[in-house]
């Protein structure tokens, strides 16, 4: 919603020294003490490095703690559409959005891949979020987005007690609870734990739609010794919710334009339709500072997703313009992961040049099993539904089976990333590659045949990073960077023939100026970037839909200004995003080009008086723009039109640690569209309005 050009992540503290913090030596921990409002000076996820945002060559926008909190945001979908160049993508109920352009589809947690597409990107357990623009593969690996990576820094125990409840009630029947709980559990506090868990039950402006989730994340730190952590944390969400075909459009006979013609709520799915997620996720870290130079870091990961789901799907809408015709779908899909990373960072000085240096090995291991049959299920009239198709036997002749895949695949890859800082930020140097090497194997049924199992010959690729910064002040920068990656697309789909899909590969680059004033008080940036992404993923066309084949190459070139100011009071933000997304391979269509405003902009602006002792009274409120954007990839396609969306937070200390907080979003109730997929459009939401109390001791 609003960029703030910077992330809160703090230097490692001295070994010994007490806080009311843990020791870091983890780079995606946080303090308390480097957070400021909601601006922060300090960045990891670009690096690796705990480095300032003036000395990343790269745009990062932040939304700290104190944002999300005054935003009442519960997930993804909350802030990801209201940050530049970033728009949601998806026409159904999953976690798709773009950043300058090009699909993201898998966000990361503490540098993890979270591999929840379907999740919500769940807040209770988010200390910060953070985009890092420009693809970061040689960092992260196997990144599912080459216009950047969406990364939520987790909150970690304290080393004092710490509790907090909070009840949130809203529009179209929203109600939340969450708790969260933390401190020492010995005496010599070197066993400390954290227990965030949530109770979500939304239901929609849309008919027969609804969320609930159960969400649960502890976590338990263990310090063997003043330079040793050693972390665990859990992750566990149970949620069943409804998948939205949203609303078919019908052609306007004077025009020629499809345009909605029915109520934003209508629905033409059934009420029995529901899906369900299971997510188990466990991951463990172990930081050791082997002396003022080096440190070692050993983390991994397990999790496992059940993902069953019953739903009606849109197929066409007849010449009468009020028929549509549906079918049944069911889906028994399930996925493993696993991943084991090992990194030594260093940092020495000589002379004039502060030098360091992160080396990376990791391995990423994905097993998945994906059911998928179809059957038959009666039309529906867009104008006067009536609703009570039964649930078909999806096991029965009339049904088919679309298709039937079980596979794995792995990715084995190691990195090095080098950064040589002269004369205290003057000059900073960045330098790096990474490479992996990726085997796949599967077992695909699709009628009337089976395919054989195919274990597809290794792919490998090695993608380089580089970067500079050159300051002549402390006050001004500027930065050039350039970056590839590489994506291969285990359990994406498959060719015609049964084959898999090629990996994906892309570039980015990007240069700018950077401004910190009056303190970092100030700070302003101003970039212009390329995108070039090829090999895309697209769906073949009908009768063929259930396979796939790589695109050519997609090129987006924009430019991106953001300027934050932020006091003791007073907040100011500013952004502003241009781009360009086009196919760059004759005869060839991409996924990235439809629905891709060429403008977006967004201004915040925040104050707080002290007119008591617990708090006072924060007022903030703000604009979202975007800019017209094509219907469809093809050249003359229908302009969806541009909108505005307006919004606004009050927050008021009633007593000591009790906070009440009140957010309006779309305050004046316009009526926008979100995404489209052809002739099926997703609506806005409407005015809404949550109501929050947070009691914390």
């Amino acid at each position: 919603m609003m960029p703030v050009m910077a992330q809160s992540a703090s230097d490692a503290k001295p070994v010994g020294k007490s806080s009311d913090e843990a020791v870091v030596l983890n780079p995606f921990t946080i303090t308390a003490s480097a957070e400021k409002g909601y601006t922060s000076a300090e960045v990891v996820s670009a690096s690796r490095f705990n480095e300032k945002i003036k000395n990343v060559p790269q745009t990062i926008v932040v939304l700290t703690d104190s944002f999300l909190k005054d935003m009442n945001a519960q997930n993804l979908v909350d802030v990801l559409p209201l940050i530049g160049a970033t728009t949601s993508g998806a026409t159904r109920s999953q976690d798709n959005f773009s950043i300058r352009g090009f699909g993201v589809s898998q966000t990361y947690v503490d540098g993890f891949k979270d591999v929840q597409e379907w999740g919500g990107g769940e807040f209770a357990h988010v200390q910060q979020l953070e985009v890092v623009k420009g693809p970061a593969t040689n960092l992260f690996g196997n990144s599912k987005g080459f216009g950047g990576i969406i990364n939520r820094i987790s909150k970690r125990p304290r080393l004092t007690p710490f509790q907090q409840v909070s009840l949130t009630v809203g529009s179209f029947d929203n109600y939340r609870g969450a708790v969260d709980s933390t401190g020492p559990l010995n005496q010599s506090k070197t066993l400390l734990y954290r227990v965030n868990a949530a109770y979500t039950n939304n239901g929609s402006f849309r008919d027969l739609q609804s969320v609930e989730r159960l969400f649960a994340a502890p976590v338990l730190e263990w310090k063997p010794t003043p330079a040793t952590n050693v972390t665990f944390f859990g992750e566990f969400m149970h949620q069943r919710y409804s998948e939205d075909n949203f609303i078919p459009t019908v052609k306007n006979a004077t025009s020629g334009l499809q345009e909605i013609t029915v109520p934003y709520s209508r629905s033409i799915d059934e009420p029995w339709q529901k899906s369900l997620i299971d997510k188990q996720s466990l991951r463990f870290t172990a930081d050791h500072r082997i002396n003022e130079h080096f440190t070692a870091r050993v983390a991994g990961f397990q999790t496992y997703i059940d993902n069953p789901i019953q739903q009606v799907e849109f197929l066409a809408l007849a010449p009468d313009n009020r028929t549509v015709t549906r079918r049944a779908f069911d889906l028994n899909r399930w996925e493993d992961y696993s991943f084991l990373e090992a990194n030594l960072l260093g940092s020495v000085e000589t002379g004039f040049v502060k030098h360091q240096a992160a080396l990376v090995t990791d391995y990423f291991y994905q097993k998945y099993r994906s059911n998928v049959r179809r059957a038959p299920l009666a039309s529906i009239d867009l104008y006067n539904p009536v609703y009570g198709a039964p649930i078909p036997d999806f096991r029965a002749p009339s049904a088919t089976l679309a298709t039937n895949t079980l596979g794995d695949g792995d990715t084995t890859g190691y990195a090095i990333t080098y950064q040589a800082n002269f004369f205290k930020d003057r000059a900073i140097i960045t330098a790096g590659t990474r490479h992996d090497k990726v085997t796949s194997h599967r077992v695909l049924e699709v009628p009337p045949k089976p395919y054989a199992d195919i274990t597809d010959f290794p792919n490998r690729k090695d993608s380089p990073r580089y970067g500079i910064v050159l300051r002549a002040t402390d006050q001004v920068s500027v930065y050039y960077q350039y970056c590839e990656a590489f994506q291969p697309l285990l359990g994406a789909g498959f060719k015609l023939d049964g084959s898999a899909l090629d990996p994906t590969t892309g570039k980015s680059s990007e240069y700018g100026l950077k401004l910190s004033l009056l303190g970092d008080r100030i700070q302003a940036s101003v970039a212009s970037f390329e995108v070039e992404a090829a090999g895309l993923a697209v769906r073949l066309p009908a009768p063929n839909n259930s396979f796939f084949a790589n695109a050519g190459s997609n090129t987006g070139n924009g430019a991106e200004f953001n300027l934050t100011y932020n006091d003791d009071r007073l907040t100011v933000m500013l952004g502003w995003v241009n781009q360009d997304v086009r196919p760059t391979t004759g005869g060839v269509q991409g996924i990235a080009l439809p629905g891709i405003p060429k403008n977006q902009a967004q201004l915040f602006l925040r104050h707080r008086w002290n007119i008591n002792k617990f708090g006072g009274i924060t007022v903030g409120g703000g604009v979202v723009y975007q800019d017209d954007r094509p219907l469809t990839a093809t050249p003359g396609a229908q302009i969806l039109p541009a909108f505005q969306r307006y919004f606004l937070n009050i927050g008021f200390g009633v007593r000591k640690g009790l906070l009440a907080s009140l957010s309006v979003g779309n305050v004046f109730d316009k009526k926008y569209v979100v995404a489209s997929s052809g002739t099926v459009w997703r609506p806005g939401e409407p005015r809404s309005i949550k109501l929050t109390l947070t009691q914390s001791w």
